[in-house]
């Protein structure tokens, strides 16, 4: 099974909202991106572009895939040992999309391929920040039985594609 593994150190930027303007003398309005999301969107682009320069991956088109985000995140110093989650801003949801439309057009096609997503917001026991990518190809479109693919799901959250 092919597999693109890529980690990004830095401070994760979750996806903001797109700010929409219509330009002077100009009929449509336009959206872009917040400066922070897309200077985030430029790291992961630019490291998924070194990966893909050393690996010679070529983007992946009309199959179905699995990709599995690790967001590292700094600890407060003030938060107490007892909590050992990070449950507060950034959402998550938000620190995937960045991610996904990062990737898009380099990695994979489409991020509407994504058939299964596995994320998580953690604090890296060495205090390092960044993201953990690994995306694969997927190994069933429509399974015929519901635990078909649980072995797959398994190794795929322990960041392995030998399912």
């Amino acid at each position: 099974m092919k597999r693109f593994d890529l980690l990004v150190l830095g401070f994760p930027i979750p996806q903001g909202r797109p700010r929409v303007f219509t330009p002077k003398g100009d009929k449509f309005p336009v959206a872009t991106d917040p400066p922070k999301s897309r200077k985030w969107k430029e790291e992961i682009r630019y490291a998924a572009q070194k990966k893909i320069e050393e690996t010679g991956h070529q983007i992946w088109k009309e199959m179905p895939l699995y990709i599995n985000l690790t967001f590292y995140v700094p600890r407060p110093k003030s938060l107490p040992k007892r909590i050992q989650q990070p449950m507060r801003r950034p959402d998550l949801d938000n620190l995937e999309k960045a991610v996904m439309d990062a990737l898009q057009g380099m990695v994979y096609d489409d991020d509407s391929r994504i058939v299964l997503k596995i994320s998580e917001k953690v604090f890296h026991p060495e205090g390092k920040i960044g993201v953990a990518i690994s995306i694969s190809e997927a190994k069933w479109d429509a399974p015929s039985n519901p635990g078909a693919h649980e072995r797959e799901i398994a190794a795929l959250r322990k960041g392995r594609s030998d399912a």
